[in-house]
C-alpha cells in the first residue's frame, strides 16, 4: 500500500507540474499575441521617424544645391511650336 501511494503522490505532483507549465505557456503565447496584433495596429508611419526626417531634409537639400549650381536656364521655345500656330 505504500508504495502504491507514494507513486500516486508523484503522478500527482507531476501533474501539477504540467498543469503549471501549460498555464504558463498560455500566457506567453497570450502576451506574445498581444504584442502582435499591437505592432499590426500600431499607426506609426516612416514620416514619424526622426532618422527619416533629417534624410529626407539632407537629400532634398543636396538637390536643390545641385540644381542651383548651374544658372543656365532652357530657352523658351513655346512660341516655336506648331501646335501654337
Amino acid at each position: 500500500m505504500s508504495i502504491s501511494k507514494e507513486l500516486y503522490q508523484d503522478y500527482i505532483t507531476q501533474r501539477k507540474k504540467e498543469q503549471e507549465l501549460l498555464v504558463k505557456k498560455k500566457q506567453e503565447q497570450e502576451l506574445y499575441n498581444k504584442k502582435q496584433n499591437d505592432n499590426i495596429t500600431s499607426n506609426k508611419v516612416a514620416s514619424d521617424t526622426v532618422s527619416f526626417n533629417k534624410k529626407h531634409a539632407l537629400s532634398m537639400s543636396d538637390a536643390l544645391n545641385q540644381v542651383r549650381k548651374s544658372k543656365v536656364t532652357l530657352p523658351d521655345t513655346t512660341h516655336l511650336r506648331p501646335e501654337n500656330h
